[in-house]
């Protein structure tokens, strides 16, 4: 334990490169869709970044969407909640606060001409087709596993509000200049020190472990000794 020494550097994490494949119809962000896998395993291994995220998404959601006339248009706002459930409401809060954009399924009704349900889908599975001739971006494609696209082959839709499809995909993503595809998150800065966070406890953790086999290891040979000199009084 007395050579066990580590060194953590805050400034080593570069984020991921976005680059166009020719050979792909889809971006990902970073190799295998992976930067957003990142931002997860930061969000369930750091307890700082964890709890802040928690709190935001709290205080973003607070009781959900309520509507001022909701007693005089009664019929509407029941409408309204079964278009969009609460559940997903705060799915699409949680991933718009982790990785600053989410994506959500708009399906239309049986005729086509509106809205059915909208449901959050899960921002990592999705990826966004490179940019058409008028540098808009009209098909999004989901795939539960961006690292094994030949078993979960990636499934494209149209972007909202650019078909009449029953499916569509709506993408939501504040402006950052310089930003085609993808978003980064608010505390993207603050990385290196969620990377820290749990390093840190990773070693504390297995320092007690170790300790905790040490007293153990103790008590034990010291149960033995007792037993041992009572033999021979």
């Amino acid at each position: 334990m007395a050579n066990d020494i580590r060194l953590i550097q805050l400034n080593n994490y570069i984020r991921p490169k976005v680059e166009e494949t020719q050979s792909k119809e889809w971006v990902l962000n970073g190799k295998n869709n992976a930067f957003y896998r990142y931002l997860i395993d930061r969000y369930n291994g750091s307890v700082t970044n964890s709890a802040i995220i928690n709190s935001y998404v709290d205080m973003i959601y607070g009781q959900g969407i309520g509507v001022k006339n909701a007693f005089t248009s009664t019929n509407d706002y029941i409408r309204f909640k079964t278009i969009l459930k609460d559940e997903d409401l705060k799915r699409i809060v949680s991933d718009f606060v982790i990785f600053n954009e989410f994506s959500a399924q708009v399906i239309r009704n049986k005729k086509g001409d509106d809205l059915a349900t909208i449901k959050h889908l899960p921002k990592e599975r999705v990826a966004p087709h490179k940019e058409n001739e008028e540098e808009e971006i009209d098909t999004y494609f989901y795939s539960r596993d961006w690292s094994n696209t030949t078993k979960f082959k990636p499934i494209p839709f149209a972007s909202f509000g650019t078909s009449k499809d029953d499916i569509e995909i709506y993408n939501g993503a504040p402006y950052k200049a310089g930003k085609t595809y993808f978003s980064d998150p608010d505390y993207l800065s603050g990385l290196p020190y969620c990377e820290m966070e749990r390093k840190f406890l990773t070693i504390i953790f297995r320092t007690l472990k170790t300790v905790c086999l040490l007293v153990t290891s103790l008590i034990f040979l010291t149960e033995t000794l007792c037993q041992k000199m009572k033999k021979t009084i």
